[in-house]
């Protein structure tokens, strides 16, 4: 449950030189890949050209020894400006376990949704150590992109007049371990709303791409 410790990256990796190009939003140039978890295959699409910090991984580790050890890819995107520049976008994709597990195929995304929060909550001390500014604002959705229905949650920084720091989308894969696919957005304190807003928007056509097979619990309808 300790889906905050990548914005401590974000706020600490955000003011180093990471020069990249723009990202190219054409899905159709994106490039395709796949990773087994179990009985399972994650299959998913990535724009090209990022910056790479650990490149997709064939095959995700269900007992991990560290977070990330349980990341099957983690990379930095520019955005589309016309001249290279930092990183504005970090996208991280995480097999989790869940302690105790208990996730069921029959449940709704709203049952998902209930049963995550429930041990979030429980773990709490682990939530944000650090930095506590994003606790009190966390928001959630249900928003269907491509096959399936994600539960999204969003972190406005109360500090920075409610700026989106970042957004985590979560789908249950089986009885004890979730598909995270977070969005973290660098230099978001210095952004306008809309460039916020425009990051995110190409977040979601990243995770949109994003399919399992077979699914688990609320898959393809």
């Amino acid at each position: 449950m300790r889906w905050l410790v990548p914005l401590a990256t974000a706020c600490s990796v955000g003011c180093t030189s990471l020069l990249l190009v723009p990202t190219n939003e054409d899905v159709a140039s994106w490039s395709e890949h796949r990773t087994f978890a179990g009985d399972q295959v994650i299959l998913f699409k990535l724009p090209p050209d990022p910056q790479v910090r650990i490149p997709p991984r064939r095959v995700a580790r269900l007992a991990p020894t560290s977070r990330e050890n349980q990341s099957i890819v983690d990379v930095n995107y520019g955005y589309g400006l016309p001249e290279p520049r930092i990183a504005e976008l970090k996208v991280i994709m995480e097999v989790r376990p869940v302690d105790g597990g208990g996730m069921e195929p029959g449940w709704t995304a709203e049952q998902f949704a209930e049963f995550y929060w429930r041990r979030t909550l429980a773990c709490e001390a682990r939530i944000s150590p650090h930095f506590p500014k994003f606790r009190p604002q966390v928001r959630s959705d249900l928003p269907r992109l491509g096959e399936t229905t994600w539960y999204q949650l969003t972190y406005p920084d109360v500090v920075s007049g409610g700026r989106i720091s970042g957004d985590i989308f979560l789908r249950p894969l089986s009885p004890t371990h979730v598909l995270a696919v977070s969005g973290l957005y660098y230099d978001y304190p210095f952004m306008s709303p809309e460039a916020i807003e425009r990051r995110r928007a190409l977040m979601r056509r990243i995770v949109s791409q994003v399919r399992v097979e077979p699914p688990f619990g609320f898959g393809p309808r």
